[in-house]
C-alpha cells in the first residue's frame, strides 16, 4: 500500500468538523475499509486530489454516510473498484464514490472519473448530489454492470447535473445514469419540484439494453434542459448474463412510471439535441411507457435517429387501430426486412397514403368472406407499432336500426374473431358475415358524437360537446362552463347574460345588457339563447315590435292611443 503526501487538517466551523485535503494522491489503496468514512457532523473537502487503483467492499475510493457533506473539486478518480462478493452480490457498488443515508449532499466540481471496469462509478442512496463540469468516461468493460455505469441513483433525495459529460459508458439499465424511485419515498405529491435536473450536459456513445444513456424508473420529477444526446444506443449486449426486461428500447432515454400511482413527470426545456441515436427495436431517441414527457416542438431537435422496428425518434405503446392498404402493408414489412424488395418504387409511392381510421365495406354478400383487412396498431404519433407482436385485434358485429326482416335474419360472424398482431399488424381474413341480404355499411360519426380509438361513435356526455363530424379518433370538447351549458351531443348554448350567433359556432359572446339575454333555458332550449320579452336580434340589443329604446340597449313598451276630438 502506497500513500503519497497525506495531510489531514481539522478546523472548527460552527460546531462541525471539516477535513480538508489538497494536492494529495491516494494510490493502490486495497483495504477492507475505504479511503475515508465520513460520520455525523463532518465535512470533507477534496481539492486537486487523485484516487487511483483503490479497492474496497463499497466505495472503491470514498465512502460517505451519516449527516455529512462532501465537496470534491478538480480531482481525478481512475480505475478504483468496489470489491465483489460473488458475481451477483448487490453490495459491490460505487467503484469510485459510495454515498448513502446522508442528510446533506456531495458536490463534485471539475471532477474526472475514468474506470474501464466500473460496475457503476458513483452510487447514491437516500442522499443528494450536485455536479458541475463532471466528466465520467470509458466505463464499458464490466459484464456485471446492470444499472448506470456512471451514476446509480437509488431512492435519491435529489440530483443536479450541470455542464457535465458522460462518454462511452455501458450498462444494462441506463448506460450512463439510472434513476430509481418508489412512490412511498417521494417527498411530495407535487411533481413539478425538479427533483432531478440535467442541464447543459452531454451524453455521447453510451450503450444500454434499456435506455442507452438514461433510464428514468418511476422518477417523480425530472427536468432536462439544453442537453445533447449523441450516438447513444439501446441494444442487446450478448456478454451480459442478465438482460433487460424491455430489450433494445430507448436509444437515448427510457422513461417509465408506476401505472397505478402515476406520480411522475419528465419535462424538456430549452433546446435538447438528439442526434445519431439508435435502438435496435423501438424508440431511437426516446421511449416512454405510461406518461408522455412534456415538451413542445422547439424543445426537441431530432437529427438522424433510428429504430429498426418502430419509432425513429419517439415511441410509446399502441393507442388506436388503423386500416392499411395492401401497398402500405407491404411497405411496412419491407422496412422490417420481412420480405425482399421486389418493387423499388413501393416505399416511395406509399408514403403519400394516409392510414385510414374508418372503412366501409360496400355490397358485401351475406354468407361471403369479407375482403382481407390489414389492421395496424397505431401509437399517439400516428406510427405503426412495429415492435408489437403480443397484442390481438378482436372483431364483432353490432347491428343497429333493425327492421322486421333483419330481426328474422340477425347478423352472424363465422370464423375467427381474434387475430394476433405480428410486427404491429393483424391480418383480418377468412371472416364470413351471414345475415339479412344487403350491404354492410357503417355510417360516419355525426356532429355531437366522439370517434373513439376503437372506431365507435359515442355521443358526447354532459359538459362536453362536438360541433364537427369527426373522421378520425378525437375527443369531445370541454364545455366552457363559465359562459355556456352543455347537455350532451352537439347541444351547447349560452348561460344567462350571454348570446350565441348560430348553432354551428362555439363562440359565445357576453351581452351588452345582460338581463336581456336569458340563455338556453327550457322549454325551448334554444341553442342561440332566448331574449327577454321586448328584445331580439344580435346580443338581444334590438327592440321587438311594440317596444322602444329607453336607455342604452334597454327597451320599454310603448302604447298606441286612439284620440277623439270634439268638433
Amino acid at each position: 500500500m502506497i500513500i503519497n503526501q497525506i495531510l489531514f487538517t481539522t478546523q472548527e466551523n460552527k460546531g462541525e468538523q471539516q477535513v480538508v485535503l489538497r494536492l494529495k494522491q491516494f494510490l493502490n489503496l486495497q483495504n477492507s475499509a475505504t479511503t475515508k468514512i465520513i460520520t455525523q457532523q463532518e465535512t470533507l473537502c477534496l481539492q486537486s486530489t487523485k484516487f487511483k487503483n483503490g479497492m474496497s467492499i463499497e466505495g472503491g475510493a470514498i465512502y460517505i454516510a451519516g449527516d455529512s457533506n462532501a465537496n470534491i473539486q478538480s480531482s481525478i478518480f481512475q480505475n478504483n473498484k468496489a470489491r465483489s462478493k460473488g458475481d451477483n452480490y448487490a453490495g459491490d457498488l460505487g467503484d469510485d464514490i459510495y454515498l448513502t443515508s446522508s442528510l446533506n449532499l456531495i458536490t463534485l466540481k471539475q471532477v474526472q472519473i475514468t474506470n474501464l471496469k466500473a460496475k457503476n462509478s458513483i452510487y447514491i442512496e437516500q442522499a443528494k448530489i450536485y455536479s458541475q463540469e463532471l466528466v465520467i468516461k470509458d466505463a464499458n468493460q464490466n459484464e456485471n454492470s446492470y444499472r448506470g455505469a456512471g451514476i446509480y441513483c437509488y431512492y435519491c433525495r435529489g440530483l443536479e447535473i450541470r455542464d457535465s459529460s458522460f462518454i462511452n459508458l455501458r450498462s444494462v439499465y441506463g448506460g450512463a445514469i439510472y434513476i430509481l424511485e418508489q412512490d412511498l419515498g417521494k417527498e411530495t405529491s407535487n411533481k413539478n419540484n425538479k427533483k432531478f435536473q440535467i442541464i447543459n450536459s452531454t451524453f455521447t456513445n453510451c450503450t444500454g439494453e434499456q435506455g442507452g444513456a438514461l433510464m428514468l424508473d418511476n422518477a417523480q420529477s425530472v427536468f432536462i434542459q439544453n442537453s445533447k444526446f449523441i450516438g447513444n444506443t439501446a441494444k442487446v449486449i450478448p456478454e451480459y448474463q442478465i438482460h433487460a426486461a424491455d430489450l433494445a428500447s430507448g436509444g437515448a432515454i427510457y422513461y417509465s412510471c408506476n401505472a397505478e400511482i402515476l406520480n411522475c413527470i419528465l419535462i424538456f426545456d430549452g433546446v435538447n439535441i438528439f442526434k445519431h441515436n439508435n435502438a435496435y427495436i423501438k424508440g431511437g431517441a426516446i421511449y416512454w411507457t405510461i406518461l408522455e414527457p412534456i415538451f413542445d416542438s422547439n424543445n426537441l431537435n431530432f437529427i438522424d435517429n433510428s429504430a429498426f422496428q418502430y419509432g425513429d425518434n419517439l415511441a410509446c405503446f399502441p393507442q388506436k387501430l388503423g386500416s392499411l392498404s395492401v401497398n402500405q402493408y407491404l411497405a411496412h414489412i419491407l422496412k422490417l426486412g420481412l420480405i425482399e424488395n421486389t418493387n423499388q418504387r413501393l416505399l416511395q409511392y406509399t408514403t403519400a397514403e394516409k392510414i385510414q381510421y374508418f372503412q366501409s365495406i360496400q355490397s358485401q354478400k351475406s354468407g361471403g368472406a369479407i375482403p382481407i383487412i390489414y389492421m395496424a396498431l397505431i401509437d399517439q404519433y400516428g406510427q405503426i407499432v412495429g415492435s408489437d407482436s403480443n397484442s390481438k385485434v378482436r372483431i364483432s358485429i353490432q347491428a343497429n336500426n333493425l327492421d322486421e326482416k333483419a330481426i328474422m335474419y340477425p347478423a352472424i360472424l363465422q370464423g375467427n374473431s381474434d387475430f394476433q398482431a405480428s410486427s404491429g399488424i393483424a391480418i383480418i381474413q377468412d371472416v364470413i358475415v351471414t345475415g339479412t341480404p344487403g350491404n354492410i355499411h357503417l355510417r360516419e360519426c355525426i356532429e355531437g358524437e366522439q370517434f373513439t380509438s376503437a372506431g365507435k361513435c359515442i355521443e358526447c356526455q354532459d359538459n362536453t360537446y362536438s360541433l364537427i363530424k369527426m373522421i378520425e379518433p378525437s375527443s369531445c370538447e370541454i364545455c366552457p362552463t363559465e359562459k355556456a351549458i352543455c347537455i350532451g351531443g352537439a347541444n351547447i348554448g349560452p348561460l344567462p347574460g350571454y348570446w350565441r350567433k348560430s348553432n354551428t359556432t362555439k363562440r359565445i359572446e357576453k351581452c351588452l345588457f345582460e338581463p336581456a339575454c336569458l340563455g338556453m333555458i327550457p322549454p325551448n332550449q334554444n341553442p342561440m339563447g332566448d331574449c327577454l320579452q321586448g328584445y331580439r336580434g344580435i346580443l338581444c340589443t334590438d327592440c321587438s315590435k311594440g317596444y322602444s329604446r329607453d336607455n342604452d340597449y334597454q327597451s320599454s313598451a310603448y302604447d298606441i292611443f286612439i284620440q277623439f276630438f270634439m268638433v
